[in-house]
C-alpha cells in the first residue's frame, strides 16, 4: 500500500482516511500472526477497500482542481494583470493599457500593440524621473524669478497689470501634482524622490482642506454682507491653493461690493488670463470666464471704462447667451454709453452754435434765420441755459421744461442728468404746493410728466431716480397727500394726477429697476394697508387710475415670491372678494378693457406660484369667484378684435392655475361648474390663435369626454397642445371615448389621418405626444370591420418607425419601438417590419430603451 503524495502539505481528509487504512491493514496482520483470522477477515478486506477507494477519489478530484487552478493562472498571466510597471516580477508590459505580464510577450492581449520588456520599461521611468526634475528646477527658478519681481516692483513702487508673460513665473501647485512622475519601486536610488512627492501630495491636499474652510467663512462673512472681511478670508485661501478660480472671482466681487474696483479688476484678469494660458481659452471653465468677464465688466463700468466694460460683457455673453445678470448690466452699460454720447454730441453742437454766431457777425449778415429745435420761442433760451435756470432755482415755467425734455430728448436728458436737475425736480415735487382743482390740474401733472419723459430715456436715469434720490419716497408720499386733498370724491381730476405719479414708477420695468422698487420698504410694509383698498373702491368712477394702479401691483407681483406677493398672500381672501366685485359689477365695454386687463394680469402673476395655485384649488369661496370669474369669460366671449388680448388674458388666469397640477386637482378642476363648457364654446367660437392656444393649453389638464374629435381640426395648426389634449382625454380610458372611438369611424380616420401627419415631425415633443396618442387608440380600439383597424392605418409609417428605432437615441428612440410593438398586431405590419429586418433592429437596441 503506496501512502498518498502530496505537493506542499498534508490535507487533513487525505491524512485520516490512508491513517485509517493503515489501522485496518494493521489489525488484519496482526489477527493473522495470532492465528486468530476467522469469517471477519473478508469483512475487513470490504471495509479496506472502501476506504482505498475514498482516499483515490480525493486524491482525483484534488488533482482536477489542482489543474484547474493551474489553467486559470495560465489564463491571468496570458492576460496580464493591472499594474505601472514599476515593480521587477514581471517580464512585458503594455503602456497603453497599463498591464503587466509575467511571461515575455511580443503583442499585448487586449490592445494588440507591442509591449516592453522590463528593462524597457525601467528605462522609460528612469527618463520621465530626470524629465520630472529638470521640470521642477526650471518650475523653482521661474518662482524665485516671479518672486524676485515682486519685490522689485515693491521696492520701486512700480504699478503694472498682470501680463501673459508674468505667468511664466507662475507656479501652479495643482499642475506639480499631476505631473508627477511614476518611479521604480523599492529602488533605493529614487527613495528620497518618492519621499519628497509624498510629502507635497499630504502637504498639497491640507492646503486644499483648509483652503476650503477659510472659503467657507468668507462666503458666511459676505452673506452678512462684511466685506472686508470676505475678501481677508479669500486672500488667506489663495495664499494656500492659487490656482482656485473660485476664490479669486469671489474676492473680486467682494471687492467691487467694497468700491475696492480696481483690484477687482486684477483678479478677474488673472482667472481670464490663467484660461488664456493653462486652458486654451475660455470654453474648457466657461462659467468661470463668464463670471471673470462679467465682473470685470461691472467694475469698469463702476470707474467709468465703459468701452472696455461693453467688451468684457459682450464676451461673457458670447460665453452665456441667456445669463439674465449679463443681459441686464449689458443694458446698463450701454445706456451709460449712449448718455454719453449724448453729451458729446451737445458740446459739438454748442461748438457748431458759436461759430455759426461767429460767422455770422463777421459776415454782417442782419437776415433772418430759421430758429433750430433747441432755441425756445418765447424766451429764446437754449435747453442747455433753461436747464441750467431750472436748476439754478430761477422762476421758469415747468411747461417749457418739459417741451424741452420732449422735444430735443436725447441731449436734453443727457445734461438734464448731468446737472442734477432731478434733485430739483423732486425738490418741487416734496413742496405740495400745487392749486389743485376737480376739473382740470394739467400743471400740477407737470413734474409726473417731466419725470416719465426723463426715465423712459434710460436705465441710467431710473438709477438716479431709485437710489441717488430715493425718488420712491418722495412720489409715495406725493400720492398720499394727493389722496387725502380728494377726499373720496368721484371724477375729479386730481385723481388723473394721482394716476400719472403712479406711472412714474410703473415705466421702470426692467428687471433691475423693478427689483429695487419692489424690494423698498414701502412696498413691503405700506403699500397695501394705505391705498390698495382706497384707490380699488374709486373702479365705478376712476377706471384709469384703477388700471394704473392694478397694472403697478402686477408689476410689483412679476417674478417668484415678491415681497408684495408675500403681503397679498396675508390678505388673500380680501383680493378674492375684490376681484369677485370688480368681475361681477365691471361693465363689458370698451372704456373699461383696460381696467380688467391689468386685473387678469395681476391674478396671473399670482397663480405663477404654488401657495396660490393651492388656495384657489382649495378654499370654499372660490366657488363663487370661479362662477363670476366664468360669467365675466362668457361676457367678452362674442365681443370683437379689440377685446382679444382681454380675452387672452382672461384665459391666462386658466393656465397658470392649471399649471402642474397633479391628478386630484385636475378632478377639482374638471367638476368647477360651467367650466369645461366655456371652454370648449371659446374652442369653437374664436379664430384669434393666441386664444386658441391657451384654451387647448388649460383643456389638456382636465378631464374631458364629450367630443374628443372637436380636436382634430386643431392638430395641424396647433400641434403640441392638441395632443397634449388627447393624451389627457384618452388617458381616463372612460366608456364614453371608447364608444366614440368605436361609433365614429369616419371622425376616427379623419384623427388618425392627422397624427399620421405628426409622425413626420422632427420636433422631439410632437413626435413622442403623437406616437403615446397613437398607441393608446390602437389599445383601446377592437378591430374596426373585421381586417380594418386602427394598425394597418399606419403601414406606411413603419420604415419611419423603424429608421428612428435604428438612429435616434432617447425618447425618439423609446416611443417609436413601443409604438412599432403595438403596431404588429395587424399582421401586415409585422410581415413589413420582418421584411426590413425589423425584429433584428429592436433585439439589437432592446437593452438601451
Amino acid at each position: 500500500m503506496q501512502p498518498p503524495m502530496f505537493e506542499s502539505q498534508l490535507d487533513p481528509e487525505e491524512m485520516e482516511a490512508w491513517l485509517a487504512e493503515v489501522e485496518l491493514v494493521h489489525e488484519k496482520i496482526k489477527k493473522l500472526s495470532n492465528e486468530q483470522a476467522n469469517t471477519n477477515t473478508k469483512d475487513d478486506d470490504e471495509e479496506i477497500m472502501k476506504i482505498r477507494q475514498k482516499r483515490l477519489e480525493q486524491e482525483k478530484k484534488k488533482e482536477d482542481a489542482r489543474k484547474q487552478q493551474q489553467i486559470q493562472k495560465e489564463e491571468e498571466e496570458r492576460k496580464g494583470r493591472k499594474g505601472k510597471g514599476q515593480n521587477k516580477d514581471y517580464a512585458s508590459f503594455c503602456k497603453y493599457c497599463y498591464l503587466e505580464y509575467v511571461r515575455l510577450t511580443d503583442k499585448c492581449y487586449w490592445c494588440k500593440r507591442e509591449t516592453l520588456t522590463q528593462e524597457q520599461r525601467y528605462n522609460q521611468l528612469l527618463d520621465k524621473v530626470e524629465k520630472y526634475k529638470e521640470d521642477k528646477n526650471r518650475k523653482q527658478q521661474k518662482k524665485q524669478k516671479f518672486e524676485l519681481m515682486e519685490k522689485t516692483e515693491k521696492i520701486l513702487w512700480k504699478k503694472s497689470t498682470f501680463t501673459h508673460k508674468k505667468w511664466e513665473y507662475y507656479t501652479s501647485s495643482e499642475e506639480e501634482i499631476e505631473s508627477e512622475p511614476i518611479v521604480p519601486k523599492d529602488d533605493p536610488n529614487f527613495k528620497a524622490l518618492e519621499l519628497d512627492m509624498e510629502q507635497r501630495k499630504k502637504k498639497k491636499e491640507e492646503d486644499m482642506k483648509k483652503a476650503e474652510e477659510l472659503k467657507k467663512k468668507g462666503n458666511e462673512y459676505y452673506s452678512k454682507g462684511d466685506y472686508d472681511q470676505a475678501a481677508w478670508k479669500y486672500s488667506q485661501a489663495l495664499e494656500l491653493v492659487k490656482d482656485n478660480k473660485t476664490l479669486w472671482l469671489n474676492r473680486a466681487i467682494t471687492y467691487i461690493k467694497s468700491n475696492k474696483n480696481k483690484k477687482a479688476i486684477n483678479d478677474c484678469t488673472k482667472v481670464i488670463e490663467y484660461a488664456e494660458c493653462f486652458e486654451n481659452g475660455y470654453t474648457q471653465s466657461r462659467d468661470s470666464c463668464c463670471k471673470a468677464f462679467a465682473r470685470r465688466a461691472l467694475a469698469y463700468y463702476n470707474r467709468d471704462r465703459l468701452l472696455e466694460a461693453l467688451n468684457d460683457i459682450n464676451q461673457a455673453e458670447e460665453l452665456i447667451p441667456n445669463d439674465k445678470w449679463v443681459q441686464n448690466l449689458k443694458k446698463e452699460i450701454e445706456a451709460k454709453i449712449d448718455h454719453y454720447k449724448r453729451l458729446k454730441q451737445n458740446e459739438k453742437d454748442e461748438e457748431d452754435k458759436k461759430q455759426g454766431i461767429q460767422e455770422q457777425k463777421e459776415n454782417n449778415n442782419n437776415s433772418d434765420h430759421s430758429k433750430d429745435k433747441k432755441t425756445f420761442i418765447d424766451e429764446n433760451l437754449t435747453f442747455k441755459q433753461l436747464i441750467d435756470k431750472f436748476v439754478g432755482e430761477e422762476e421758469i415755467e415747468l411747461l417749457q421744461l418739459f417741451k424741452v425734455l420732449k422735444v430735443d430728448s436725447n441731449e436734453a436728458t443727457a445734461y438734464f442728468y448731468e446737472k442734477n436737475g432731478l434733485k430739483q425736480l423732486l425738490k418741487i415735487i416734496s413742496k405740495n404746493d400745487e392749486k389743485l382743482h376737480d376739473q382740470q390740474n394739467i400743471l400740477a401733472s407737470l413734474p409726473a410728466l417731466i419725470l416719465q419723459v426723463y426715465q423712459d430715456k434710460s436705465l441710467l436715469y431710473q438709477e438716479q431716480f431709485l437710489q441717488q434720490y430715493n425718488g420712491i419716497e418722495v412720489i409715495y408720499e406725493k400720492i398720499k397727500q394727493l389722496l387725502q386733498q380728494v377726499e373720496n370724491k368721484s371724477q375729479s381730476a386730481i385723481y388723473d394726477t394721482i394716476a400719472d405719479y403712479l406711472d412714474v414708477l410703473n415705466v421702470m420695468d426692467e428687471d433691475k429697476p423693478r427689483s429695487i422698487i419692489q424690494q423698498h420698504e414701502i412696498i413691503k410694509t405700506r403699500l397695501y394697508p394705505e391705498l390698495f383698498n382706497k384707490i380699488i373702491t374709486l373702479y365705478k368712477t376712476e377706471k384709469d387710475l384703477v388700471a394704473t394702479f392694478l397694472s403697478f401691483c402686477s408689476n410689483l407681483c412679476y417674478g417668484q415670491n415678491t415681497p408684495l406677493k408675500q403681503v397679498f398672500m396675508m390678505n388673500i381672501n380680501e383680493i378674492i372678494m375684490k376681484s369677485i366685485e370688480l368681475f361681477d359689477k365691471v361693465e363689458i365695454k370698451q372704456v373699461n378693457i383696460r381696467m380688467m386687463n391689468q386685473l387678469c394680469n395681476l391674478l396671473s402673476n399670482l397663480l405663477t406660484e404654488d401657495k396660490y395655485r393651492l388656495y384657489f384649488l382649495s378654499k370654499e369661496l372660490n366657488p363663487n369667484f370661479f362662477k363670476s370669474y366664468l360669467k365675466f369669460l362668457k361676457s367678452i366671449q362674442f365681443k370683437d378684435n379689440e377685446y382679444n388680448q382681454l380675452k387672452e388674458n382672461g384665459i391666462a388666469i386658466l393656465v397658470n392655475l392649471t399649471f402642474q397640477i397633479n391628478q386630484i386637482q385636475i378632478e377639482y378642476v374638471s367638476k368647477i361648474n360651467q367650466l369645461i363648457p366655456t371652454l370648449i364654446e371659446y374652442l369653437e367660437s374664436q379664430s384669434y390663435g393666441l386664444v386658441i392656444e391657451r384654451v387647448l393649453t388649460v383643456l389638456a389638464k382636465v378631464n374631458y369626454e364629450e367630443n374628443i374629435y372637436i380636436i382634430t381640426k386643431f392638430i395641424k395648426q396647433y400641434s403640441n397642445q392638441s395632443i397634449r389634449c388627447l393624451l389627457q382625454w384618452l388617458s381616463s380610458k372612460s366608456g364614453i371615448v371608447i364608444d366614440q372611438l368605436r361609433q365614429k369611424q369616419t371622425k376616427l380616420y379623419e384623427l388618425l389621418e392627422q397624427l399620421k401627419q405628426q409622425l413626420h415631425s422632427d420636433n422631439e415633443i410632437i413626435y413622442c405626444n403623437s406616437c403615446n396618442v397613437i398607441g393608446q387608440i390602437i389599445d383601446l380600439l377592437s378591430p374596426i370591420n373585421g381586417e380594418v383597424n386602427a394598425c394597418s392605418f399606419f403601414n406606411e409609417m413603419i420604415p419611419r418607425l423603424l429608421s428612428f428605432v435604428k438612429d435616434k437615441t432617447g425618447n425618439f428612440r423609446k416611443n417609436s419601438a413601443i409604438l412599432l410593438a403595438k403596431l404588429t398586431k395587424d399582421q401586415s405590419n409585422l410581415q413589413n417590419l420582418r421584411d426590413l429586418h425589423g425584429i433584428e433592429i429592436l433585439q439589437s437596441v432592446m437593452g438601451k430603451l
